[in-house]
């Protein structure tokens, strides 16, 4: 699942969609398009939005995306959607039959059998090479990340989970966050190993997730945005 991004959605380094479309809103908010003006929080200059939807264009130009698009950025971030209701699956691709093989190239791929040698009556052994042992994924501790901006748990998955994860982290992220939850800026996000959970360990960040949430309750996601984004200033008072 994906969604679609508008002019202000922040990267996941910490930079902006700076350029929205006004031929195209989501709740009054202009589209992103591929092409689009993206700043970087690490790095600095203008930097851009890379691919788009390839079933929605808009004058010519693919509507940029969640699961399509990335900043141009030395980063190269993710973007974290601000418009989380406005979701997408991913674009259907057209599966292609495979051909049948015919008799003949069947016929080449068939094992002749090795001539006998009446002179040695010798066969031929070959040595099988061990296949090399799988090394033993260490289980790690569990962690949390606490979110730059407002979103659904959904959103963070990509970002979070890079390459495919332990089987069951996925489900385990889910059940204990809400499987398409919505949180503020300065929340956490809470990941567990399913191969080491600790019930402890979970029960006390459980607690400090309520506590946070419970904090960031009265708040309106432009005002945690804003704490979120000012929290170093504001300690200083």
């Amino acid at each position: 699942m994906g969604h679609w991004l508008v002019k202000g959605d922040r990267t996941t380094c910490g930079g902006q969609i700076l350029e929205g479309t006004k031929r195209k809103e989501f709740a009054g908010n202009y589209a992103a398009l591929n092409g689009h003006k993206v700043s970087c929080g690490k790095h600095p200059g203008v930097f851009h939005v890379a691919g788009g939807h390839p079933g929605d264009i808009v004058d010519g130009t693919h509507v940029a995306s969640t699961l399509y698009s990335r900043s141009t950025c030395p980063c190269k971030a993710r973007f974290i959607p601000s418009q989380t209701w406005a979701w997408h699956g991913s674009y259907p691709v057209a599966s292609t039959k495979a051909a049948p093989v015919s008799a003949a190239v069947k016929s080449t791929t068939e094992t002749v059998p090795e001539p006998e040698q009446h002179a040695q009556a010798a066969k031929k052994h070959v040595q099988e090479e061990p296949k090399p042992q799988e090394a033993k994924r260490e289980p790690v501790d569990a962690g949390f990340c606490i979110l730059p901006y407002g979103a659904e748990t959904g959103a963070y998955e990509p970002w979070l989970f890079e390459s495919e994860p332990p089987a069951g982290t996925r489900e385990l992220y889910r059940a204990l966050n809400g499987a398409g939850k919505e949180y503020k800026a300065g929340s956490i996000l809470l990941v567990v190993d399913p191969d080491k959970q600790d019930s402890e360990q979970i029960a006390h960040m459980q607690a400090a997730k309520e506590r946070i949430d419970s904090a960031l309750a009265p708040l309106s996601h432009q005002q945690a945005n804003f704490l979120f984004k000012y929290k170093d200033t504001v300690e200083m008072f």
